[in-house]
C-alpha cells in the first residue's frame, strides 16, 4: 500500500524536474556561420557536417579547428607483427564571436584496439572508429559554445 505513493511521487518527482539534456533540443539558441579547419580531411568532414547539421539560429559565431590522427602499436607478437594499436585524434579550437577570440580549448581522444588479420576489416573498423570521436569531438565543441552563449 505505501509503495504506490511512493512510486506516484518519485514519477511527479523525476518528470516534472524540467530536466532536458543540452543536445536533444536541435535547434541550438546560435549559429556557426564560417567554418575554418585544417589537419585530418575525414576527421574535419565529420566534425563539420554535425556541426553545421546541429546549427540554430541566433549569435553568429565562427569557428576554426585543427585536427590530427595519430596510430601507435603498442604491442607486437612473438613474430613481430602488431597486435594492439592506440588511436588518438586531438583537436585544437577557436570559437570567435565579432571578430574576437572567446573560447579556445583542445580535446583529445584516444582508443586502444587489438590487430585484425584481414587489413579490409581494420580499415573498416578504424573508420568507424574515427567516425565516432568525431561525432563526440564536435558534441563536446557544440556543449562548450552552449555553455558560452548563456
Amino acid at each position: 500500500m505505501i509503495r504506490i505513493p511512493i512510486i506516484i511521487a518519485s514519477f511527479i518527482l523525476l518528470f516534472g524536474c524540467g530536466f532536458k539534456p543540452i543536445l536533444t533540443n536541435k535547434q541550438l539558441a546560435y549559429t556557426i556561420s564560417e567554418i575554418k579547419y585544417s589537419g585530418n580531411e575525414k576527421i574535419n568532414k565529420y566534425i563539420k557536417k554535425n556541426l553545421i547539421t546541429n546549427s540554430g539560429s541566433g549569435k553568429n559565431y565562427n569557428l576554426t579547428f585543427n585536427s590530427e590522427k595519430n596510430i601507435e602499436t603498442l604491442s607486437n607478437n612473438q613474430k613481430g607483427d602488431p597486435s594492439v594499436f592506440q588511436m588518438s585524434i586531438s583537436v585544437n579550437y577557436s570559437v570567435i564571436y565579432e571578430n574576437n577570440i572567446i573560447l579556445t580549448e583542445s580535446i583529445k581522444k584516444k582508443v586502444t584496439y587489438n590487430n585484425i588479420q584481414d587489413k579490409f576489416e581494420l580499415s573498416k573498423f578504424e573508420e568507424n572508429v574515427v567516425r565516432n570521436i568525431s561525432n563526440n569531438i564536435s558534441n563536446e565543441i557544440l556543449i562548450s559554445i552552449s555553455r558560452i552563449n548563456k
